[in-house]
């Protein structure tokens, strides 16, 4: 493992920005959000991360 990085998290866990959205909707009541019906989404960024090299290694996290 030594030299190579590793995401280290549940896989289960991944979540688009919508979905998160979602969920703190849930516990905030103020909370709103709006999806733009035009344009594009400036933030590029994509929060999907993949554990396969730890998990291949035999490694499974467990959430509380």
């Amino acid at each position: 493992m030594k030299g190579r990085p590793y995401n280290v998290g549940l896989s289960d866990a991944n979540l688009s920005k919508w979905e998160l959205c979602e969920l703190i909707r849930k516990h905030v009541l103020d909370f709103h959000f709006v999806a733009a019906e035009f344009g594009e989404d400036p933030d590029k960024r994509n929060y999907i991360v993949s554990n396969r090299r730890i998990e291949a290694k035999g490694f499974t996290p467990t959430s509380r």
